[in-house]
């Protein structure tokens, strides 16, 4: 888990997440992502990883980094921009 949050906090939300997935067709993304020229994401906000894990399940060949939002200061988010 990428987070140190209470397991029934870590499994709201991997049910999200799942919710989520079925409201979209059991899809990970809908973005227009093109496998032969996506090498990094990132995944700002989180939670569990478990978006981020599928992912990288997806695509081996991806660098896949995650960060949970709640770590973010103004500060650094501004380095990202």
């Amino acid at each position: 888990m990428a987070t140190s949050c209470p397991q029934r906090e870590a499994d709201r939300l991997d049910m999200m997440n799942e919710i989520f997935r079925m409201t979209i067709g059991d899809k990970l993304f809908l973005a227009p992502i093109d496998p032969d020229r996506t090498d990094r994401v990132l995944d700002i906000g989180c939670g569990t990883g478990i978006w981020s894990a599928e992912f990288g399940e997806m695509f081996p060949h991806c660098q896949v980094k995650r960060q949970n939002a709640s770590l973010f200061t103004a500060s650094r988010l501004n380095l990202l921009l």
